[in-house]
């Protein structure tokens, strides 16, 4: 019948159910609201235009790893699923039962606008391409401080700005000096996604850690009390030229642990690591290899190659 279509309160206009339902057969109508038909087109159009480019990437990846995994003799199967579901589980809510786990998950989706079908498409691609990696890592010394050093080093965290221009850098210069928050600052200026949701907030960092550039890491600790300002500096990588300033928040000393009494969870966190790097290295490889052409126009109107093969 018409489950999908959704009728207003009682005593509004009733449709023409006989067309409403021909309509409703046809796919072309998803509502009817006072009598007024909603098209299918419309809703399709605005929800592609707000999600679809992420999940045709999604879609994309599974392609390309099912092809590489194929050639290697290997097939998603529902065991290789569930163990690839039951090992993300683990590490969002460690050591939690299982229900845990998924509400936990469930939790996780709703914030980051998904659903569990397009969080599918990113478990399916990762449960082939870790079946195609080599999982053997092997653990040297240095990697073992390093991995101490950001989990029970000393650590710092810091309110960032970064902007592409000096000239914004010189004007939230002088927004500073008259007496304008740092936090609002953040809020008009940055640029970074990371920590801009947080009010320019980072995750603690430590002098080991790899995602942020190492020019922001040095002058985070190189400043000398919480809510000291740094001066602005600047970066240069593969995304261009970016300016920075950033506020000492907090200071967190280190953990009274030895490296030996948690020996064992570094290596696990040290093989964690190493794989994810792996599969990602794996992935942008098989993306360069590509020729992905996108042929609907509500996502790229221009339909230009994402990737052509060299």
């Amino acid at each position: 019948m018409l489950s999908a279509m959704l009728l207003a309160a009682a005593g509004c206009t009733a449709p023409d159910w006989p067309a409403a339902q021909a309509r409703a057969e046809d796919n072309s109508v998803c509502a009817v609201v006072n009598g007024v038909f909603l098209d299918t087109r419309t809703l399709e159009d605005i929800t592609v235009a707000a999600y679809g480019d992420k999940i045709l990437q999604d879609m994309i990846m599974l392609e390309l790893a099912r092809a590489y995994a194929a050639k290697r003799g290997i097939t998603l199967t529902e065991a290789l699923y569930q163990a690839r579901l039951a090992e993300l589980l683990e590490e969002l809510a460690p050591g939690q039962d299982r229900q845990m786990q998924q509400r936990l998950f469930d939790f996780m989706l709703i914030k980051n606008h998904m659903t569990a079908e397009s969080f599918a498409l990113i478990i399916k691609k990762q449960a082939l391409l870790k079946a195609c990696i080599d999982q053997t890592v092997t653990i040297t010394e240095p990697m073992l401080q390093a991995e101490y050093q950001r989990q029970y080093g000393p650590r710092r965290i810091i309110r960032l700005i970064e902007t592409d221009s000096l000239r914004q850098i010189n004007e939230l210069e002088a927004k500073l000096a008259a007496g304008e928050s740092f936090s609002s600052l953040v809020r008009e200026y940055s640029l970074d996604e990371t920590t801009l949701r947080n009010d320019g907030l980072s995750e603690p960092l430590s002098p080991a850690d790899e995602h942020y550039p190492a020019e922001i890491i040095s002058r985070a600790f190189a400043l000398p009390a919480e809510q000291a300002v740094s001066e602005p500096f600047m970066t240069a990588g593969p995304g261009g030229q970016k300016w920075y300033k950033i506020r000492l928040e907090k200071i967190i000393p280190p953990v009274a642990i030895s490296p030996e009494q948690c020996r064992q969870e570094l290596e696990k966190n040290i093989v964690r690591h190493e794989i994810a790097r792996r599969l990602f290295d794996l992935q942008e490889q098989l993306r360069h290899e590509a020729r992905i052409v996108i042929t609907d126009k509500r996502i790229d109107p221009e339909n230009t190659p994402l990737a052509p093969a060299d």
